[in-house]
């Protein structure tokens, strides 16, 4: 298992992974009494594809990426997500794996609308609705 991603959030943390077969992401938090808890989620991978996207669409939406291009991680510098209620969450391209959180929390299921990929000068090199 490949460690290609880590976001830090209040109460919680997503750690996002691939192998040969499933790529995914764990979330830890914490829990009653103090206890340290886990879930998966993983689905198969396909290398193929230029950017692997997952996530959670409840109570605190987020959007994985796993950058599997090696051209488009050399000049990507920014990603950006868009929500089905315009929320928008930009993140620094540093590493293979990115996380997008949702700034609220909600009470339906929260779908992205578009996934988007800037080099340095602000040009859109990725883009996924």
């Amino acid at each position: 298992m490949n460690d290609v991603g880590r976001k830090d959030a209040e109460g919680f943390t997503i750690l996002l992974f691939n192998n040969s077969l499933f790529a995914g992401h764990y979330l830890l938090f914490r829990g009653h009494e103090d206890k340290l808890y886990n879930s998966c989620v993983q689905a198969h991978y396909d290398k193929t594809t230029k950017v692997f996207l997952g996530g959670v669409a409840t109570q605190t939406p987020f959007v994985t990426a796993i950058i599997n291009d090696d051209a488009i991680l050399e000049i990507a510098a920014k990603a950006r997500v868009v929500f089905e209620d315009g929320a928008e969450v930009n993140e620094v391209v540093s590493e293979r794996g990115l996380v997008f959180i949702h700034p609220g929390i909600v009470d339906k299921p929260m779908n992205y609308l578009s996934f988007t990929i800037f080099d340095n000068k602000g040009k859109s090199i990725y883009e996924k609705p």
